[in-house]
Parts: structure tokens; sequence; C-alpha cells
């Protein structure tokens, strides 16, 4: 379980096969040990092995692959969204975060406004009734208010801190980004169909 606040802004060295080697400072890395989980653009996956004192790898299965962006989004020497597991005893500052990506969304425009960014970003069909105006969603991990949604393209804002510790502020038109809805939607509808 996560909360989409990024703690850290790694990166992709390398892929090996099934696996991804990645880069990260000295004090993340302190947090880890093998089988932990780490929200890798949003997506859960788990610490393979810890290679030395900033450099790990994390085990990237098929259904994952066919599932969210990380085949086509990470190329080596790109820069990565990183969040650690919560602890039971942290504030919950973003919303929760699973880190299971329900869809591979679209990056449609990039605006500026004032001091933040607006972005908007097309989803895939049948996604778009789990958003709803001032509700939560992770984009690439990151924890994000929706602003408004109309038909399948929703907008969310960025300040210039969140663009500067992720990967927002290399986002641009045309990119695939990994999507997860809030659970709670989810579960409603499910039992409204069996209520």
């Amino acid at each position: 379980m996560f909360s989409g606040i990024i703690e850290e802004l790694g990166r992709l060295e390398r892929v090996e096969g099934d696996s991804f080697v990645i880069q990260v400072s000295p004090a993340f890395f302190k947090e880890l040990k093998l089988g932990s989980s780490v929200a890798v653009n949003g997506t859960c996956l788990t610490v393979k092995t810890l290679i030395s004192p900033s450099t790990l790898t994390v085990e990237v299965m098929n259904e994952t692959r066919k599932r969210t962006a990380l085949g086509e989004q990470l190329k080596p020497g790109n820069s990565i969204n990183l969040e650690l597991a919560l602890l039971v005893t942290q504030r919950l500052e973003g919303h929760i975060v699973q880190g299971h990506v329900d869809g591979v969304g679209t990056v449609k425009a990039v605006t500026v406004d004032g001091n933040s960014q607006l972005f908007d970003f097309e989803v895939p069909a049948g996604l778009e009734k789990y958003i709803i105006e001032k509700g939560s969603i992770a984009v690439n991990g990151v924890s994000l208010t929706v602003i408004s949604i109309q038909d399948r393209v929703f907008r969310v804002g960025i300040i210039p801190y969140t663009s500067e510790h992720t990967t927002f502020g290399t986002l641009k038109a045309g990119d695939p980004v990994n999507l997860e809805v809030d659970m709670v939607a989810k579960y409603i509808e499910k039992f409204h169909l069996y209520a």
C-alpha cells in the first residue's frame, strides 16, 4: 500500500531480461530489504536483489508489462518515480494507492497556468466512470486531485515542487502514463452489481 507521495526520483540503469536495474540514493536504499514492495512509476514491484549501496533490481512479469506503460515508457537513463510501502504509523498525505495499475493513459496536452502546469490525460475506455471532479487519481504513482473530466479526458494541476521532484517535469503530449483510479469507486460499483 502506498500514498502517492513520491519519495525518490530514481534512474533506470538497464533492463536485464525480466529485471529492471535501478539507481537510487543511499538513504532510499537503506530503507529496503529483499522482498520489499516499491512503487515504480505507480506500479508495485518487489525488490529482487540489493546490488550496492545505491543499486537494486526489481522483477517485472508479463502481466505487469501488458497492463502498464513500463515497457514502452522506460528506457535506460530515464528518471522514475519511486515510493516505499507505507508504514502503519505514517500520515496518509496523498490517498490510498495500491500500485495496481488500472490502465495506460496518454498525455493529451500540457499548458502553463500561472505558477503551475495543467496536464490533460486521455484514459482507456471504461476507466472514465471511476474518475470524478475533485476525486483522487494516481498518475505514474503520483497522487493527484482531478480538476475536471470530460468524456475520456481528465485534467490535473501540477505545482513547481511536483514538477521538479517527479517525472512530471519531463512529460509531454503523446507520452504514456500508468493510471490507478480510486479503488473506492471500484468497490462501490461491485457492491452495486450484487445489491
